[in-house]
């Protein structure tokens, strides 16, 4: 599912980058334990870096994306309109759930 391009080694360090980052900012928490945001301040003014890394981010972003939609994974919005998985954890204080292992199934405990 997923390349990388050929080009000049600071695009495919870019690249590589940008797409570990766009896994990460679609994906759910695993994807963003694994792969996390990346970009190399060093790098910020070689524009090869920059450019590998916006496209290889927007590729990889919205290819997970597709695949998670052939699966059919929900995609939920975030209050600022961008794709990101929501997930939510019993809370230790004031939760209104008298037995936590039913609140793990129902978001209106939370």
């Amino acid at each position: 599912m997923f390349v990388t391009p050929e080009g000049p080694a600071e695009y495919q360090l870019g690249w590589q980058d940008g797409c570990d980052s766009g896994l990460s900012a679609q994906g759910n928490y695993l994807y963003r334990a694994i792969y996390g945001f990346k970009k190399r301040p060093e790098m910020g003014e070689n524009d090869l870096y920059k450019q590998g890394w916006n496209e290889g981010f927007t590729y990889c972003r919205f290819a997970l994306a597709a695949d998670q939609a052939i699966k059919g994974i929900p995609q939920l919005r975030s209050a600022h309109g961008a794709s990101r998985p929501s997930y939510r954890f019993p809370s230790l204080r004031g939760s209104s759930c008298k037995n936590s292992s039913s609140c793990m199934d129902r978001y209106s405990c939370f």
